[in-house]
């Protein structure tokens, strides 16, 4: 729904599924790659849970 103002749609160009998988992916890599290096700052289990529910959010759009 839009108040105000110009359709999103009409500022922006269309993005391609592959090509946002490709960035997500492109992100996660380098977020979430160094916790193989220094894995002490996941051991707690809520951030373990907040970090599977996110990559699995960000790979499934």
């Amino acid at each position: 729904m839009i108040i105000a103002g110009t359709p999103p749609r009409d500022l922006i160009d269309a993005v391609e599924s592959s090509d946002l998988k490709r960035a997500v992916i492109g992100v996660l890599n380098e977020w979430w790659s160094p916790t193989l290096q220094n894995p002490a700052w996941i051991n707690s289990d809520e951030y373990q849970a907040y970090a599977v529910l996110t990559m699995c959010r960000a790979l499934s759009r």
